[in-house]
């Protein structure tokens, strides 16, 4: 019961956010793929320090970047943020995700990570203005990110 209560929520939190469907995007000859509410634009970039470098928005007020880069995941939160309480996790499935949460003047930028393979982190970072933020925009997020494969 709880879980048909969940997926309930989840999907007002998607409606508020004129969210109904999701396209997937494939990558690098299909090896990496993701998934974006439709209508939102993305564009591939080739980055010789990093796996892949991806921008995509929403052609209206939110920004993001997928990427995966060589590092340490923890050192790179502590580089992102001192501040402890910015940061929640988020475990969802077999995946760890440390999501920070960053508020500079008129803009927020959300960042979503995890170790993606041995040396390497997985970064999603979402940027968007402080006046733009919903409660749940959040459940967008979380939905791009669970999407990557």
């Amino acid at each position: 019961m709880s879980e048909l209560f969940i997926k309930d929520i989840r999907r007002v939190a998607l409606e508020n956010n004129d969210t109904k469907r999701f396209s997937k995007h494939l990558l690098r000859e299909g090896r990496y793929s993701f998934s974006l509410p439709e209508g939102w634009d993305v564009e591939s970039i080739n980055n010789f320090n990093s796996d892949i470098d991806v921008n995509f928005n929403n052609n209206n007020n939110i920004y993001g970047n997928i990427s995966i880069i060589d590092g340490d995941l923890e050192s790179f939160c502590e580089n992102i943020t001192k501040e402890k309480d910015s940061t929640e996790i988020f475990d969802e499935g077999s995946y760890r995700w440390n999501v920070i949460t960053l508020r500079d003047g008129q803009h927020i930028n959300k960042y979503y990570l995890r170790k993606y393979s041995e040396g390497k982190i997985l970064i999603l970072k979402f940027s968007y203005y402080n006046n733009k933020e919903k409660d749940s925009i959040k459940t967008v997020f979380d939905s791009i990110a669970i999407s990557f494969s």
